[in-house]
């Protein structure tokens, strides 16, 4: 099965990419959406540290959509 995939806004001609495995919850908690993706390599920040930027889901972040029913 083949399945043609083009980035939305590809990466400047001199930018540095990487490659990348893109996965995530569709089906399943490790559903891969793309395997070995030239991607945009992310900018470091602070000495190459992370920050969080969202906060992991818990049972009730699902069943609050469920209130009043």
């Amino acid at each position: 099965m083949f399945q043609h995939i083009e980035l939305v806004s590809p990466p400047l001609p001199n930018a540095q990419t990487s490659t990348f495995d893109v996965v995530g919850p569709v089906c399943e908690s490790a559903d891969f959406l793309g395997k070995d993706r030239e991607l945009p390599t992310p900018a470091k920040v602070d000495n190459g540290s992370v920050a969080k930027i969202r906060h992991g889901e818990m049972i009730e972040d699902f069943v609050k959509f469920f209130d009043g029913l």
